[in-house]
C-alpha cells in the first residue's frame, strides 16, 4: 500500500499546484508518505534505509552473511514490485479520470525525462535523504501533530527543490505512458537512475546516523 499512499500524495500535489500554487501543492505531497507511516505501509525507499540498518548497528564481520543480505534483497524487491504494481494503478485510475488535462503535468513529465542521468542520479541521493530524514523524525516525536509536523517539513523541501523519488515517479511517469507522452525508454531513463540514488541516499543517511550516534548504537546493540 505504500505505492499507493504516495501515489496519491504525488496526484494532489499536481491538481492543488495547478488550481491554487505550485508551493501550496509541495505542502500536500506530504501526505502520500504521512499515511504510509500512519498505516504501516511498505514504502521501497524507506525500506531502503530501515533494511540494511542492521548491518550497520551490528558486528559487520556478523551482519553480512548471506541469508542477511538475501532478506535485504528479498524486502527490497517486494518492496519495489508492490509500489510500482501500486503506482501504476492510481497511474491508470488517474489517466482515466481526466489527470492529463491537468497543464502542469505534462510539464512535469518532460522536466523529469530530459534531465540528464546523472543529475537525476543526484537528485536522488537528496530526495531519499529527506525522505529518511522526515521517517526518522517521525518517529522522534509522540503525539500525531508533531509526528506530522516533523515529517512534513523535509518533504516539502525536497518537492520544492525538485529532488527525485523513484516511488512518486512511477506514478507521474506512469501516467505519462498511459497517454502515450514518453515512452518506455524515457520512463526507465528517470526510474533506473533514481531508484540507484534513492538506494545511495539511504545508505549516506543511515551511514552518518550511525556515525553521530554510535556511542548509543554500541550500547544498545552489547
Amino acid at each position: 500500500m505504500g505505492g499507493f499512499y504516495i501515489a496519491i500524495g504525488a496526484w494532489m500535489h499536481v491538481v492543488v499546484s495547478e488550481m491554487v500554487d505550485p508551493f501550496v501543492g509541495s505542502l500536500c505531497f506530504p501526505a502520500g508518505l504521512l499515511f504510509v507511516s500512519l498505516s504501516g505501509s511498505e514504502l521501497l525507499t524507506s525500506n531502503m534505509a530501515y533494511g540494511i540498518y542492521p548491518v550497520f548497528i551490528n558486528d559487520i564481520r556478523k551482519s553480512i552473511r548471506l541469508h542477511s543480505l538475501s532478506k535485504i534483497i528479498q524486502l527490497l524487491a517486494i518492496s519495489l514490485c508492490g509500489n510500482w504494481f501500486a503506482c501504476s494503478c492510481v497511474a491508470y485510475f488517474a489517466f482515466t479520470t481526466g489527470i492529463c488535462e491537468n497543464a502542469m503535468l505534462p510539464l512535469l513529465i518532460l522536466k523529469k525525462t530530459s534531465q540528464n542521468a546523472s543529475l537525476i542520479f543526484m537528485k536522488a541521493i537528496a530526495a531519499n535523504w529527506m525522505v529518511n530524514l522526515a521517517v526518522f523524525q517521525y518517529t522522534c516525536a509522540k503525539e500525531i501533530a508533531h509526528k506530522a509536523l516533523l515529517m512534513w517539513i523535509p518533504i516539502v523541501v525536497f518537492v520544492v527543490l525538485g529532488f527525485e523519488h523513484s516511488v512518486a515517479n512511477m506514478f507521474f511517469l506512469g501516467v505519462g505512458v498511459f497517454n502515450q507522452n514518453i515512452t518506455f525508454a524515457l520512463y526507465f531513463h528517470n526510474i533506473v537512475p533514481s531508484l540507484v540514488g534513492n538506494f545511495v541516499g539511504a545508505v549516506s543517511f543511515v551511514f552518518t546516523q550511525c556515525l553521530m550516534h554510535a556511542p548509543t548504537l554500541t550500547k544498545q546493540v552489547v
